[in-house]
């Protein structure tokens, strides 16, 4: 009996020897390859190791003993996921770094600068600057290669980003230039200079565009085509993705997930964990919206209605807003006739209301009494509405969880904690709020705002005792109604949530 298991013990752990001394190779060849590529041959040692570590385990101890032959669909599930994932951002999410790695493919040939023709005219020299206003169209006219990556080196002065528009002559088109190819060059963001091509066979003449507005200058120092992309590796791409897959993993085969959520803790700390990552994605989502910095939105705000108009107006004493309609616009015999505006000339601003010769707004005074106004108050600074937009965003993400969490343990204690899970990730998902997190215009500021208000509301009602079982508190419907109030506020359509919770109070039967 002993013979016996030793000889199957052997199989896996000489496969797993095999295999890691492979990936070894593989990591080696990868750092002498260079371009990054050494954290793809890690990565993939990485994937293997995980591979082969579960039936590693299960061959060299014994199974029973160690608990682990009720969980082995739970622990190849957690390995295998975790390779995939791994192998998946590798080949898959940098696999235009490896097309330029066959033998066959195009080699990387730089374009002369101090060669480029600009109006028929040799530059002259290797580095080109294009200064604020102007615009140069550099020539090259000689490539005779197959193009599937352009390269540029370029950095730009007192601007965020630029275009290179590029033309160029295929096969498909040898007499005349085609257009469609755009490097959008992302200042401080290195693999924005790099983009790859669809190019038809062998490439005549590549006429690069460049433009510099009125207040930048761009500089190049450097041009190629078939530059290699280095291999660029995400470990908040990695972990982020990664978390969703164990959660469906435990959710396939976890013994727990079959428990009921009434009482159960599983669900406590699933919904928390789950909870935490739609926050960080907003944070994240929130952070890749542009190049714009934290200190850059602190001190360069995105003004509007809400977070600085309104709260002028209420600073002076006043409803109506400050800014006050043009005389033309007054004299006019309907103001509100949109023809008879055009042919007097009179302006007219956009996304006002003009009532009694005085302009109005009308969004979110909720959100300017809550946050803006008080900010303003204390500060003296406007509050920028951008970071508005995340703070309510988030506020609405936890109180649309706690809500939910809620409501199924009070109302359905008996669903499992998986599908209960499985119900949350659905609802967070499904929300509007991933629209409205990185733009912070005032339509969507009034929006989250209103949601946040809304659900935590929902949240106190669901405690309330007003449904269900149990002693009613007046101090969570107090909560609930003030919430609704404030949320109605932000919002005017959220009054329809209002009067279903007031459907709510009527029909209860105590």
């Amino acid at each position: 009996m002993v013979y016996e298991k030793k000889r199957r013990r052997k199989p896996a752990l000489y496969t797993a020897i095999a295999s890691a001394a492979i990936q070894i190779v593989a990591l080696f060849l990868s750092i002498v390859i260079g371009h990054g590529m050494w954290m793809a041959g890690l990565a993939v040692l990485v994937a293997d190791l995980c591979i082969c570590l579960p039936n590693l385990l299960l061959a060299r101890y014994d199974a029973s003993s160690l608990g682990l032959a009720s969980r082995r669909k739970l622990l190849h599930g957690l390995s295998f996921g975790a390779a995939a994932l791994l192998l998946f951002e590798v080949f898959f999410c940098n696999f235009v770094s490896f097309s330029l790695a066959f033998p066959t493919a195009p080699k990387e040939q730089e374009l002369s600068i101090a060669e480029v023709t600009v109006d028929g005219a040799a530059y002259g020299s290797d580095t080109i600057v294009v200064n604020a206003g102007e615009s140069l169209v550099l020539n090259f006219d000689a490539i005779q290669s197959e193009v599937r990556t352009i390269y540029a080196d370029i950095s730009v002065e007192n601007a965020t980003k630029n275009t290179i528009d590029i033309s160029y002559t295929d096969e498909t088109s040898s007499l005349s230039l085609r257009s469609g190819v755009h490097l959008n060059y992302i200042n401080g963001n290195e693999s924005s200079k790099y983009i790859t091509c669809s190019l038809f066979g062998e490439v005549g003449q590549l006429h690069f565009s460049i433009h510099a507005d009125s207040d930048s200058s761009v500089t190049i120092q450097k041009l190629a085509v078939n530059a290699t992309i280095p291999f660029q590796f995400s470990w908040i791409r990695v972990l982020v993705i990664l978390a969703f897959v164990y959660f469906l993993v435990i959710l396939a085969y976890s013994v727990h997930m079959k428990l009921p959520c009434g009482k159960s803790r599983m669900f406590t700390y699933g919904s928390v964990f789950l909870t935490w990552e739609f926050l960080l994605l907003g944070v994240v989502l929130f952070l890749l919206r542009g190049t714009d910095t934290v200190i850059d939105l602190l001190q360069n705000l995105d003004t509007n209605q809400i977070n600085q108009e309104i709260v002028d107006a209420f600073r002076a004493g006043q409803v109506n807003l400050l800014s006050e309609p043009s005389e033309e616009l007054l004299a006019l015999s309907n103001p509100y006739d949109d023809s008879l505006r055009s042919a007097s000339g009179a302006g007219y601003a956009w996304n006002y209301l003009l009532f009694d010769g005085k302009y109005y707004s009308y969004y979110g005074i909720g959100t300017v009494l809550t946050l803006f106004l008080p900010y303003n108050l204390i500060t003296g600074s406007y509050f920028s509405s951008l970071w508005a937009t995340l703070l309510y965003s988030l506020i609405g993400i936890t109180f649309l969880s706690l809500s939910y969490c809620t409501l199924m343990k009070r109302f359905f204690p008996k669903t499992s904690n998986g599908i209960a899970l499985s119900g949350l990730i659905i609802v967070q998902s499904t929300s509007f709020v991933w629209y409205c997190v990185t733009i912070g215009n005032f339509y969507e500021l009034a929006q989250v705002s209103g949601f946040a208000f809304l659900t935590a509301g929902m949240f106190f009602l669901l405690r309330s005792g007003v449904l269900g079982e149990g002693k009613i508190s007046c101090v969570n419907i107090c909560l609930a109604t003030t919430l609704f109030s404030i949320a109605v506020l932000c919002r005017v359509a959220l009054a329809l949530y209002c009067i279903v919770s007031l459907l709510f109070l009527f029909f209860d039967h105590r």
